[in-house]
């Protein structure tokens, strides 16, 4: 599946500057300002959320911290997606889940709870399409 914020394959997205950049992009409805987004490594790359709300790249970090990956999860249920998200979350983590092989459902809930902020961005990009 491609990312609608770069063209790229989602699953080809590592953790990193990149794929919070997709993220702010395609799941936060940030618009890029700008020709290059990682030019200026001192004051970063603005981000304008519904014309009210200027954040900077560097401080949204959601592939690689935690709490940015929440505020991300936030969104998703803003506009009524964590069902979606959800579902696409648990088929990243499990794509071949053979559930004979749990032996208590706290196995499943645990790795569900503990997705990694990659995860989570990923699922997001994927929802967000």
């Amino acid at each position: 599946m491609k990312c609608k914020a770069c063209g790229k394959e989602i699953d080809e997205h590592v953790a990193g500057r990149e794929l919070d950049a997709c993220v702010a992009e395609a799941v936060m409805g940030w618009t890029k300002h700008g020709s290059d987004l990682f030019t200026d490594e001192v004051t970063g790359q603005s981000y304008e959320l519904d014309k009210s709300y200027t954040a900077f790249v560097e401080c949204f970090n959601p592939s690689i911290n935690l709490s940015d990956a929440y505020e991300m999860e936030e969104r998703i249920a803003e506009l009524g997606l964590e069902v979606k998200y959800a579902d696409i979350l648990f088929d990243i983590i499990y794509p071949t889940l053979d559930l004979k092989r749990l032996t208590s459902i706290g196995q499943f809930d645990w790795r569900l709870i503990h997705a990694t902020p990659e995860e989570r961005c990923k699922a997001a990009l994927m929802t967000a399409r």
